[in-house]
């Protein structure tokens, strides 16, 4: 609901959550990790590897 994460495809991005909050950023984390672990050939969806450039980087604060 609402405007959503409006992820620029570069740039520095900070997200705070608690709690079950981190479950909207999950797919995020998990693409984040298999392009660190894989490299850029990691078979991965289409509709994940056009988003994101090489200056993309995520600061997840979390909160249990």
């Amino acid at each position: 609901m609402g405007r959503g994460l409006q992820l620029q495809p570069s740039g520095l991005h900070v997200a705070f959550c608690a709690g079950t909050g981190v479950l909207v950023f999950l797919d995020l984390v998990a693409y984040l990790l298999l392009v660190n672990t894989l490299g850029k050939s990691a078979k991965l969806p289409s509709e994940m590897t056009q988003f994101f450039q090489d200056d993309f980087k995520l600061i997840l604060y979390c909160s249990f």
